[in-house]
């Protein structure tokens, strides 16, 4: 995100009153990245993770059966 933070991005989506699902990926925790900086109901994903973690993630937020 070149001219944004990923942080900033969400506010935005959720400022125009859109509730899209929102996952941040990063190789900070949560705890470093800090709890405020975060929107509080988007999903964290801590890297690496496989492809198979983020397929079952991204499953998960869209509602879709886990099998």
């Amino acid at each position: 995100l070149p001219d944004t933070t990923g942080p900033e991005l969400a506010r935005r989506i959720r400022d125009r009153g859109a509730h899209l699902p929102i996952l941040f990926m990063s190789g900070y925790t949560e705890t470093v990245l800090g709890e405020a900086a975060l929107d509080p109901e988007a999903e964290f994903l801590e890297t690496p993770f496989t492809p198979q973690t983020l397929i079952r993630k991204v499953r998960e937020l869209l509602g879709e059966p886990l099998a």
